[in-house]
């Protein structure tokens, strides 16, 4: 798409109805910057966050941690960070605490080949969890993260083969678990 510049914050009313912000900004190669803290503190609604800002080549900095806080219907969220191939800020431990529903979170960060760090809070699970069920590195959380350096993750109780494929060569062996 042609949409450019940066994300906006939202208005008091933006998104307080909406159900799905699948693909809002899917493909907006020229959207720079980074997300703005509040964007969908007022979608309390959203089922689908899928592809929400995957393949905007542009987005960097930080993942606002309160960006899905309020979205506490939120069951899906596919790919919502994939091909951001700028996206080079920190990852925060408790980007989906709040989303007790997520059942559906494959690819969330395939192709962001900037990544260097992440950190995820003590309700992460890789497998057979609330969050992910992986199969196969086709639904990968970090595949093609070849800078990716630093993993930390509260306590976890299993790590699924593929939640790491092609990442950076530092982190083979070097993840850290916080019991």
């Amino acid at each position: 798409t042609n949409l450019a510049g940066t994300i906006p914050s939202p208005t008091e009313n933006s998104f307080a109805n909406v159900v799905s912000v699948e693909n809002m900004f899917y493909n907006c190669l020229n959207l720079g910057g980074s997300i703005p803290t509040d964007l969908f503190k007022n979608a309390t609604k959203i089922v689908s966050a899928n592809k929400a800002f995957a393949g905007c080549a542009k987005l960097q900095g930080n993942i606002p941690e309160e960006l899905f806080a309020n979205a506490l219907e939120l069951q899906s969220a596919n790919g919502v960070f994939e091909d951001c191939s700028k996206l080079n800020g920190a990852i925060p431990a408790n980007l989906f605490v709040n989303n007790k529903q997520l059942s559906e979170v494959t690819n969330l960060f395939k192709d962001c080949i900037s990544l260097q760090k992440i950190t995820m809070g003590e309700n992460v699970k890789f497998s057979n969890g609330q969050y992910v069920s992986l199969e196969g590195e086709d639904k990968a959380l970090f595949y093609n993260c070849p800078n990716l350096k630093e993993v930390t993750i509260g306590s976890i109780s299993d790590i699924v083969e593929n939640t790491f494929i092609n990442v950076g060569a530092a982190l083979k062996g070097e993840i850290k678990i916080n019991e």
